[in-house]
């Protein structure tokens, strides 16, 4: 995943990753979606790192979790585009920000 800096941050709208003790910033741009209660499949042998994937239209997405295995639950998937095609999916515990449209999702919050 790609961290904005605060140079970064200040030039453009990013939404903030929350999952557990971290916190990551992330373009707003690259946002496809917010998958509220994400169906997750477990992929064995598979990094910590690596939830598993998430069917994202018609094809398996991977999905990475920043708090590794220990935290397996999630109120979302953020679903991210990648800058040479495709998306990926990185797990939240917590999405906020987004400028001016001032986000917050997850902490009892529902809808994606």
């Amino acid at each position: 995943m790609v961290i904005v800096s605060e140079a970064e941050e200040r030039e453009q709208a990013v939404i903030w990753l929350i999952a557990g003790e971290r916190r990551e910033a992330v373009s707003l741009e690259r946002i496809e979606r917010l998958v509220r209660s994400p169906q997750i499949v477990a992929v064995p042998g598979a990094p910590e790192k690596i939830a598993g994937v998430l069917e994202y239209q018609g094809e398996l997405i991977t999905v990475y979790n920043p708090c590794g295995a220990e935290n397996s639950s999630s109120a979302c998937a953020a679903v991210l585009r990648r800058e040479n095609g495709g998306f990926e999916a990185v797990l939240a515990d917590e999405v906020a920000g987004g400028g001016g449209i001032d986000t917050v999702y997850g902490g009892g919050i529902s809808g994606a």
